[in-house]
């Protein structure tokens, strides 16, 4: 009883070339997929606090689906990181396997495509944070957005920014601009409520 080991599954990302920004993305859309593929289940990130010494104490986030916390994945820390390669970006997750396995697995559900073009809107926000945007597009709750996607993160004068594409499609018919340009409003909307400002769009 005095030692409680578990089994987890642990990815590293090291490069030299990506950005921390790019390859804390490109780890999160690894979680994204294999929970996913595996369960057919959506997770969710929340911030928390720094237990380990190896752990950022800044950028850290739980790994939350079905409203329990599966793993952790986050940042290695800078002290950590510059004894391995002052010039590497190096992210990490840790998914307690047991906790993954207690997942009930989700049945898959089949849409049609639809047979009309589909509409593209590139948004970008100043915040380092991509949580605040994935939350608003949840709260607008529209049908037509059928997918989000991180395109870019890059930082200038005004502070970090995150790129995001949204695509909609209807079954029925081709959207308008119009059309689309509602849902974006109230994304824009709900994140000014957040002090999180839109720095330009694109179709």
């Amino acid at each position: 009883g005095l030692c409680n080991e578990k089994k987890k599954l642990s990815v590293t990302l090291f490069s030299k070339e990506r950005t921390t920004e790019k390859l804390y993305f490109a780890l999160r859309d690894m979680v994204s997929v294999m929970f996913d593929d595996i369960k057919h289940k959506s997770v969710s990130f929340e911030k928390i606090e720094a237990t380990s010494s190896y752990q950022h104490p800044v950028n850290l986030n739980a790994i939350i689906c079905d409203g329990k916390k599966i793993g952790e994945m986050g940042i290695v820390h800078p002290v950590i990181s510059k004894k391995i390669d002052k010039k590497a970006s190096i992210v990490y997750t840790e998914i307690d396997v047991e906790e993954f396995s207690k997942l009930s697995n989700d049945s898959i559900h089949y849409s049609e495509p639809s047979r009309f073009p589909e509409m593209e809107m590139d948004l970008t926000f100043v915040t380092d944070l991509y949580r605040p945007i994935g939350e608003a597009v949840k709260k607008v709750n529209s049908s037509l957005i059928k997918k989000v996607s991180v395109v870019d993160t890059y930082t200038d004068e005004n502070g970090k920014s995150i790129t995001v594409r949204l695509i909609f499609s209807h079954p029925d018919k081709t959207l308008t601009r119009d059309e689309v340009m509602v849902v974006i409003n109230g994304i824009i909307d709900i994140l000014k409520e957040e002090n999180i400002s839109l720095k330009s769009e694109n179709v």
